[in-house]
């Protein structure tokens, strides 16, 4: 197979031909191909100084300085035409972004557990419901929620609000409608519900956002890992319909998050690791045994009777899941409502209910003493004198009441059962046994026990066999065979009795 030829290097003057032939295009003027380019650059690329050549002579160094393992020289290409290098650029930047949010949720939860404070860690939960995607990528906004959550107090505080776009991408009605029925089945605008001004929301959104920690921060936001593109489109949304330029809203991935969390609480509280990996994470979150909790979302989506669908209800059931999973192993005792749902039964409940059990249990089994003076002043019986005051009372179920010291206990005799006749298997078996009584050995001659007894103490043998073992079992054959021989004379004699 003949060896290929890679293409050779670019030149300084190719990179002025192709800036040249840019140039000349952008003025009007179409080249029929590369040759005529090349004849009308050449007179210009004379006429230049060596100074002017140099940023033309650093392009086709760099050209060159490209690895031949790489398909020769020059970039390569994607199929949609983007360098290869910047793809991998990209990559390499989405690889440490994904690498610094990890960190930071670990530093976020190793902080609370160092400072025996887990229970007290307060993170903020946002998800939100949107009506279509623009050609852009943009998100336009329908609902938007954010509770406040910890695992000693369960969901502490709310905030719901209906967002109301005013005005959808051109083109979008029919793919915001359809969205719309087939979701959260909220009113699509221009009959769009809720908040019109951003600026109002955004405030709403960060004084809930600093009312517990009172800093100037803004604390990162928990969402589904796969909303997140969505979420920030949403806040971006918002942000850059205000003045409020500088506003950073940060939104960082729940799964992540709740597996960490789960970590640290094994190991803080019950000092184990038994949680197997972050997919299991996903898997209880994805679960959603929560779904159709009655009394968590907003009262819109109440009425619509598609509390499956709201924001609200959606990041309360995540808090539900948490809690559900991390609470036991602090200790944490859950209450209905802001841990579980308000139908859950929770521990105080149980532990209520068995006390009033026992309560109830203790007043009937406990004698009173009224109940004592009537026992001692029943009469007594006319068959018990006082001698048989003290006697033992023993009761069998088999052999009733028994009054008196238990008698000794006699070891039964065996009953002699008469020969049975008609029945011919009990016949066969009752000979069996006469048989083997009758015999003057008492040896079985199959029993394991015999035959160690015969290999150890050889006994002797008539019968001109060679070896311990061989003769052991030429014996047992023998045996064998004089048994079976004795126990099928005496079936056929009982046999035939019966029969006659």
């Amino acid at each position: 197979m003949p060896k290929k030829n890679k293409p050779a290097a670019k030149g300084p003057f190719f990179f002025f031909m192709m800036e040249f032939k840019e140039q000349e295009e952008a003025a009007g003027y179409r080249f029929s191909g590369l040759a005529e380019v090349t004849e009308r650059a050449g007179p210009h690329w004379e006429r230049l100084e060596p100074h002017e050549r140099e940023p033309y002579n650093r392009k086709a160094k760099e050209n060159k300085a490209n690895p031949k393992e790489l398909g020769g020289y020059g970039e390569r290409y994607t199929a949609q035409g983007k360098p290869f290098s910047q793809v991998q650029a990209e990559a390499t930047k989405r690889r440490q972004l994904q690498e610094q949010i990890q960190q930071q949720i670990l530093t976020m939860v190793q902080t609370a557990s160092t400072n025996n404070a887990l229970g007290e860690l307060e993170v903020y939960l946002v998800s939100c419901n949107y009506f279509c995607v623009s050609l852009t990528g943009e998100y336009v906004p329908a609902e938007l929620a954010i509770i406040r959550y910890n695992l000693n107090e369960g969901v502490m505080d709310r905030l719901n609000i209906l967002i109301d776009p005013k005005d959808l991408p051109l083109g979008m009605a029919l793919d915001a409608a359809t969205h719309s029925n087939e979701t959260h089945k909220l009113p699509v605008p221009p009959d769009a519900l809720g908040e019109a001004n951003c600026e109002k929301i955004l405030r709403l959104i960060l004084k809930f956002l600093k009312s517990s920690s009172g800093s100037r921060t803004i604390p990162p936001m928990f969402t589904w890992n796969k909303d997140i593109p969505m979420v920030e489109s949403i806040l971006r949304w918002i942000v850059e319909a205000t003045d409020l330029d500088h506003v950073k809203l940060s939104v960082l991935p729940l799964i992540d998050f709740f597996y960490t969390l789960k970590l640290a609480t094994e190991s803080y509280g019950l000092d184990i690791n038994t949680f197997p990996s972050i997919h299991m994470a996903k898997a209880l979150l994805e679960k959603d045994v929560y779904a159709y909790t009655a009394g968590i979302a907003c009262d819109v989506h109440e009425e619509l009777n598609n509390q499956v669908a709201c924001a609200l209800s959606r990041i309360v059931r995540w808090a539900f899941v948490i809690s559900d999973s991390c609470c036991l192993d602090l200790g944490i005792e859950m209450e209905a409502g802001r841990h579980l749902p308000f139908n859950m039964t929770t521990l105080s409940d149980v532990t209520g209910t068995v006390s009033v059990l026992s309560s109830r249990m203790s007043k009937l089994t406990t004698t009173t003493d009224n109940s004592r003076s009537k026992m001692s002043t029943r009469p007594r019986s006319t068959d018990r004198g006082d001698k048989d005051a003290t006697t033992t009372t023993i009761y069998s179920s088999r052999a009733g009441t028994l009054v008196g010291k238990p008698p000794a206990i006699v070891p039964q005799s065996r009953v002699n059962d008469t020969f049975n006749t008609t029945n011919p298997f009990y016949a066969m078996q009752m000979a069996a046994q006469s048989a083997s009584s009758a015999s003057p050995s008492k040896k079985n001659p199959w029993s394991r026990e015999d035959k160690m007894v015969d290999v150890r103490d050889p006994q002797s043998d008539p019968a001109p066999v060679a070896g311990r073992g061989r003769g052991t079992l030429a014996r047992m054959s023998a045996a064998g065979r004089g048994r079976a021989a004795q126990l099928c004379t005496t079936v056929k004699t009982v046999g035939r009795g019966s029969l006659n």
